[in-house]
């Protein structure tokens, strides 16, 4: 593959520059991220079918010239680079033949992935999923957590090597419990742990080689929801995890949803199967290869009065996501997917269990306040919650309004009142007086 000439594109490239140039239309992350990205993919995949490249091979300059031919081709007419016939071709798969358009790009994608280091493949995923900012400091500090690993002897090769659950979570439990480590990373002790749990969030959903001896290698097309759990969905197998990504895939380049959204939606999915588990159904499975089994289980799911009293109490995120689901396969509605079940008093227990909830997530993690106008602590709020297996509404202002109804907003933040601490405050106002003291200043109570 030396020389000036470069070969020609085939399909599989094609399919990753436009999955590509699908992301950028959404305008997620920054355009050179992205070119960049598919360049590192497609110069991995050429390795990975015993190409030689050289530097000039698909490399980021060329990546953006034929960007501007796949835009011709996408849009119908010339803009800058006209458009080749194969990605008019690919562009018309695209739009005509959604499915074959899928298992191709899957099929490079596990191309791009066959010889990819773990490293890699996390940084990718993270990539991915992650805001650009917090991309840019997650590989530090999960070196960080692999070098205290290194020095108290729990491993002697690189974090990334290390991808069973136990030795993680020792690592973990060490992070904690290293008080010089804590020390010299004070400033970022909870972001530090928050991107080694999504570390062993990912590396539990990485199927173990033994047991797939005879299978064709299995690549994650959408790696694991980003939350901060670390046992894996009792249902989830390598077929609903492809299911999962055609899902994800669906909602985020066709029905132009945002990625948290998109996230959401998986989620609740996750959520709802585990429901179905829990509760002895016949039809457990929503992402499922067989589309009757998917229908079957939802539809069993919209004939249990206590799931769509879960449903309603949830703000219908369960439902909008399984009707997102059907939608995506082409599949009817259930006439039950609307119902609503339940009179005021019993919505005023829901939210009062709701509110007991999220009082919890403050109590434990937000000793010094909530900050309710923050994006990144209400994405921190979420991981919480689903570290301590806490539902909550799927959107943003939703969760909101109910932190807010939670807790006390004092100076921009929520904080959580116990409720022995009016009975507290007045025991110190008493020992006060009785100590001879006139005057006590409202500040003092909170120094």
């Amino acid at each position: 593959m030396l020389g000036n000439r470069q070969p020609k594109w085939d399909m599989y490239e094609a399919v990753i520059l436009l999955d590509g140039y699908l992301e950028m239309l959404q305008a997620n992350q920054p355009k050179a991220r992205i070119v960049k990205r598919i360049s590192a993919d497609l110069r991995q995949m050429a390795i990975n079918r015993g190409n030689v490249i050289d530097d000039v091979y698909r490399n980021e300059n060329g990546i953006s010239y034929q960007i501007q031919s796949m835009d011709s081709a996408y849009k119908g007419k010339t803009i800058y680079v006209p458009a080749t016939r194969l990605f008019e071709e690919t562009i018309s798969m695209y739009h005509t033949d959604r499915e074959r358009y899928r298992n191709i790009l899957m099929e490079a994608k596990n191309m791009v992935a066959a010889k990819q280091t773990n490293k890699d493949a996390f940084l990718a995923w993270a990539a991915s999923v992650f805001p650009a900012q917090r991309c840019k400091w997650i590989e530090e500090n999960i070196r960080k957590v692999g070098r205290l690993a290194i020095a108290t002897k729990l491993i002697s090769c690189s974090i990334y090597d290390v991808t069973d659950t136990v030795t993680l979570e020792a690592i973990y439990r060490s992070i904690s419990k290293n008080r010089i480590f804590q020390i010299k990373n004070k400033k970022l002790i909870k972001i530090i742990s928050e991107d080694f749990k999504e570390y062993m969030q990912y590396c539990s959903q990485i199927p173990d080689p033994a047991e797939h001896v005879n299978e064709k290698p299995y690549a994650m097309e959408t790696p694991p929801e980003p939350i901060s759990v670390i046992s894996a969905s009792p249902v989830s197998t390598p077929s609903s995890a492809a299911c999962g990504a055609e899902f994800y895939s669906y909602l985020q380049n066709t029905a132009k949803l945002a990625d948290k959204t998109c996230l959401s939606y998986i989620s609740s999915i996750r959520s709802a199967e585990r429901y179905a588990t829990d509760n002895g159904y016949a039809s457990r499975l929503l992402f499922c290869e067989d589309n009757e089994t998917t229908v079957k289980t939802a539809a069993e799911l919209y004939s249990d009065s206590d799931f769509i009293r879960y449903n309603e109490q949830q703000h219908n995120r369960f439902s909008a996501a399984i009707n997102k689901l059907l939608e995506s396969l082409g599949a009817e509605i259930p006439s039950k997917a609307v119902a609503s079940i339940g009179n005021d008093a019993k919505k005023s227990i829901s939210l009062t269990k709701e509110n007991s909830d999220i009082a919890a997530v403050l109590k434990q993690h937000y000793e010094y306040g909530f900050k309710y106008n923050s994006l990144r602590e209400l994405m921190r709020f979420r991981q919480y919650a689903d570290a301590m297996e806490i539902l909550l509404p799927a959107e943003d202002e939703s969760l909101k309004a109910l932190i807010l109804s939670s807790g006390n907003v004092i100076e921009g933040k929520v904080y959580y009142i116990d409720d022995d601490m009016p009975q507290e405050l007045r025991r110190i106002v008493d020992d006060v007086f009785s100590s001879g003291v006139e005057v006590i200043y409202y500040d003092s109570l909170f120094e």
